[in-house]
């Protein structure tokens, strides 16, 4: 369940294996998930399983759930009927953002990890596929975070080392966002590997 601030009022482990009597298997399958959960096989459901943190900017909703991923193949008519990130940067506007503070590279930046976060939230905790990646959802988490980072400037661990006021050298807990493959190091680096972190809310490439 979340709040209106976009914060979850219970924890997802102990409603979905504590209250649920689940058993937690070592790995989900597709058809496991339909299986055990009764889940139905139907278009968001299907989506939700095929988001990462690479395409979660390519997720567009149709009647508030997530309906496709944009391709090479998405024709020009789908994407206008459907909500994408663009989409949600005017909602924002319309809800009474300020247009000097907010961006659309800080939406769509945001819309990323927020998308990416309830998805695998959704995977996760089966319970709750259809409940958590919902157009909804995700209006109120970047509300929330406008309010949190541009309205009372409480930035997050990772932009204030950017923005050089905090040193790297802090404590913190990242998570691995991506991890590049071989052909993406530089040839005057081959036994360097690069990898994405992040904290929620912005990302950092290591080596």
């Amino acid at each position: 369940q979340i709040s209106e601030d976009a914060s979850f009022l219970s924890t997802p482990r102990a409603l979905c294996y504590d209250d649920k009597k689940v058993k937690k298997p070592s790995k989900w399958t597709l058809g496991s998930l339909f299986d055990k959960f009764g889940l139905t096989n139907n278009v968001s459901t299907c989506i939700t399983m095929k988001i990462t943190s690479v395409n979660a900017t390519k997720l567009c909703f149709s009647c508030g759930l997530p309906s496709f991923l944009i391709s090479e193949d998405t024709s020009s008519e789908l994407v206008e009927d459907s909500v994408g990130w663009e989409m949600f940067f005017q909602y924002l506007l319309k809800t009474g953002a300020d247009a000097q503070l907010v961006t659309k590279a800080w939406v769509q930046n945001h819309y990323r990890w927020i998308v990416w976060k309830l998805a695998a939230i959704e995977r996760r905790f089966p319970v709750f596929c259809g409940e958590y990646l919902t157009q909804n959802h995700v209006l109120k988490q970047l509300m929330f975070r406008y309010d949190l980072e541009l309205k009372k400037s409480l930035r997050p661990p990772l932009r204030k080392i950017l923005n050089r006021d905090m040193s790297s050298q802090r404590l913190m807990i990242l998570c691995v966002s991506q991890i590049f493959p071989c052909s993406a190091v530089p040839k005057k680096k081959p036994d360097v590997r690069f990898i994405e972190l992040t904290d929620g809310w912005y990302s950092i490439l290591a080596a």
